[in-house]
């Protein structure tokens, strides 16, 4: 999967099935706070909705920032 350009649906969708496991998410909702291990599973959402043309200019690009912000802070995800 492409890092940031030209995501599509299906790709984030298998992405999210792949690593979104029953056991993820119980450890995750045991109270897991690895920001890192959760943002392996939800960047690819965030690039999408960065892409999303039906949502305003200015939402797109802060959730661009988010992303730059996070990928600082997790190196590799």
């Amino acid at each position: 999967m492409s890092k940031n350009e030209g995501l599509t649906f299906e790709e984030v969708n298998n992405h999210v099935e792949k690593h979104f496991t029953t056991e993820t998410h119980a450890a995750l909702s045991a109270g897991g706070t690895d920001i890192c291990s959760i943002y392996t599973i939800v960047r690819p959402i965030l690039v999408l909705v960065s892409q999303a043309i039906f949502i305003p200019q200015k939402w797109r690009e802060a959730v661009k920032i988010l992303i730059g912000a996070i990928d600082a802070i997790c190196p590799g995800h």
